[in-house]
């Protein structure tokens, strides 16, 4: 199996509104998303660039790199951005219920994105878990229309 079987739905160039939560990286704000997908190296890897522009005229850019653990099936993310703080360990995810969850934890608490595919495109959030929190809080939300 490559990761273009379990990921097709992001190939190629998404755009639409988002939404950034206050939190401890960001006030709350407004913008417009744009992710362009391509499927690499034989389709063993999927390579995610993101562009966000926001109406306070802030920029925020990534890079994610998915692929396939061969002894788990798991879904890995390895994560870069303009915030950089390194993609260790990756995010670790599955399908649950018609949408691609992943979560990753770290020192600075526990991550997780989840990817819906729509008729049109796909919607995303990420949400953030501090340390010992139960609850998580959202932090981004988009919803992203093929162009």
């Amino acid at each position: 199996m490559t990761i273009i079987n379990e990921m097709s739905f992001l190939v190629g160039t998404a755009s639409g509104p988002e939404t950034v939560a206050a939190s401890t990286w960001s006030p709350a704000k407004r913008g417009r998303s744009t992710v362009t997908a391509t499927a690499e190296l034989d389709d063993g890897v999927l390579v995610q660039r993101v562009d966000d522009e926001f109406d306070d005229g802030s920029h925020f850019a990534g890079l994610n790199v998915f692929t396939l653990d061969p002894e788990t099936a798991e879904i890995l993310c390895y994560g870069f951005d303009t915030y950089g703080f390194p993609p260790d360990p990756p995010g670790r995810g599955s399908w649950q219920d018609g949408e691609l969850v992943l979560e990753r934890t770290t020192p600075r608490g526990s991550a997780r994105i989840v990817f819906a595919p729509t008729a049109t495109g796909y919607t995303w959030r990420k949400d953030f878990r501090p340390g010992d929190a139960h609850e998580w809080q959202p932090v981004a939300t988009a919803d992203l229309q093929r162009t």
